[in-house]
């Protein structure tokens, strides 16, 4: 096994210029290298440039993914998948939700659309303006 420390510290990653952003480039090379050793914080070999959330698991989210796990059998023992099938069926749920509500609310403007014509008279806004002072 090959002595990862330097002087008794962790080796230090090299350090490089990348479109004007400092990166970190770890030397994976040696057998039994540990990338927690080269630095705090290794999730740049990560291989996503998508964010990352953490979720609790509270009684809501172990209840929810139970419910889950009871419809998709197949997800049962992956929790990040029920999780992930979880947020996508409540997306598209609220975007159904979403359509029906504007669907509603169109409805009821064109229900309602002309229900007051001819009530304030041709010059009403003529003679309320008169009153207004100059």
């Amino acid at each position: 096994m090959v002595d990862m420390r330097l002087a008794g510290r962790a080796r230090e990653p090299e350090r490089e210029q990348s479109r004007d952003r400092r990166i970190l480039r770890a030397r994976p090379v040696e057998a039994g290298w540990v990338s927690h050793l080269c630095c705090r914080c290794y999730t740049w070999i990560v291989p996503t440039t998508n964010r990352r959330y953490a979720i609790t698991e509270t009684d809501d989210i172990a209840n929810a993914l139970d419910v889950a796990a009871k419809a998709w059998p197949e997800l049962a023992d992956k929790p990040g998948a029920l999780l992930r099938r979880l947020i996508l069926l409540g997306r598209s749920t609220l975007a159904h939700d979403r359509a029906t509500a504007d669907d509603a609310r169109e409805q009821a403007i064109e229900a309602t659309a002309g229900a007051l014509a001819g009530v304030f008279g041709p010059v009403y806004l003529h003679e309320l303006r008169e009153d207004w002072p100059a």
